[in-house]
């Protein structure tokens, strides 16, 4: 995990405390006359003007505009909330950010869209309410000096999928970091309704900033009655090795993972699993792996698994 460096890491001078909007912006006098000028932060981005997909890695430690409420320019921030950002998880999105394997679309498309050439990558953080939004406070309850985590992905709540209860397939969607400005930066803006407030006294903070990934594999483990069942987890990375655990804990009789790198299957068998199924990764990874469909029902001692759970990282 990574702590965004503060901005006043790179001054001899201490910024200010402001409340509200106010925070976001400072006071110049030009010519006798007042002018708002924007606060800055520290921010890891990805920028299209600057970095071609194509032949760029990495991302840029740069100067972005801190987030801010505005309720009287724009009414929706009425349920939004600013977040300081204490922590934040890398999850394997990201790199796929960094080496230029993921997102190029989703990225340049919502970028377009916003009019913008930078985006503010992450998604997975832990942070402290600074500044909410009117409905935020008498909706939702929340106040300054909250401690938060976030969903990930952020729905319209309006369309016809929406409306029907599949807001897992929203079509107006936005994702932390990838179509939205997502949290590897000191401030984020977020909706109130994606906050989950989180006790540090219970989870320690370093732990609570990966919550998010830690739910995807909730999320799978509780799509089946695992008691009882013999279980296979398709890949042992960090959320695979989240779903060892819940799917113990949840009940499940026999835990097999399947995982071709050495590291995540020594891992995974540290914690709990009862056999991992190892396997080179061929050429055509989506082949069906006949070796190791014959290997899982060999451990099975019947015709395969009562449960597959397939984790992509």
């Amino acid at each position: 995990m990574a702590r965004p460096q503060s901005e006043t890491g790179k001054r001899t001078t201490k910024r200010k405390k402001a409340s509200g909007a106010t925070r976001a912006a400072s006071v110049a006098k030009n010519g006798g006359k007042q002018v708002q000028v924007q606060e800055k932060m520290w921010a890891l981005v990805f920028d299209k003007k600057k970095d071609s997909w194509s032949k760029s890695t990495g991302l840029r430690k740069d100067r972005v505009p801190v987030p801010a409420l505005d309720e009287g320019a724009v009414p929706l921030d009425a349920a939004q909330v600013v977040v300081k950002v204490l922590y934040t998880g890398v999850c394997g999105s990201d790199a796929g950010i960094w080496f230029r394997t993921s997102f190029k679309e989703m990225i340049h498309d919502s970028l377009e869209a916003e009019g913008k050439t930078t985006r503010v990558v992450g998604h997975e953080f832990l942070g402290e309410v600074v500044d909410v939004g009117s409905v935020s406070a008498a909706r939702y309850g929340f106040k300054k000096g909250d401690i938060v985590s976030s969903e990930s992905h952020i729905i319209c709540g309006l369309c016809h999928q929406c409306l029907i209860g599949q807001t897992h397939v929203c079509v107006n969607e936005k994702i932390l970091g990838i179509s939205t400005d997502g949290c590897f930066a000191e401030y984020i803006k977020l909706p109130a309704r994606v906050l989950w407030r989180t006790d540090p006294k219970k989870i320690r903070k370093e732990v609570a900033a990966i919550q998010e990934p830690f739910g995807n594999a909730v999320h799978a483990c509780t799509a089946a009655d695992l008691r009882g069942k013999t279980i296979a987890v398709f890949g042992t990375g960090a959320i695979g090795q989240f779903t060892i655990l819940i799917a113990r804990a949840l009940g499940a009789a026999k835990i097999i993972g399947v995982e071709p790198n050495p590291k995540n299957a020594k891992l995974a068998l540290e914690l709990g699993a009862d056999e991992v199924v190892q396997f080179k990764p061929e050429k055509d990874g989506w082949r069906a792996n006949a070796d190791v469909v014959s290997r899982l029902r060999n451990i099975s001692g019947r015709d395969g698994m009562d449960v597959c759970i397939e984790i992509f990282s």
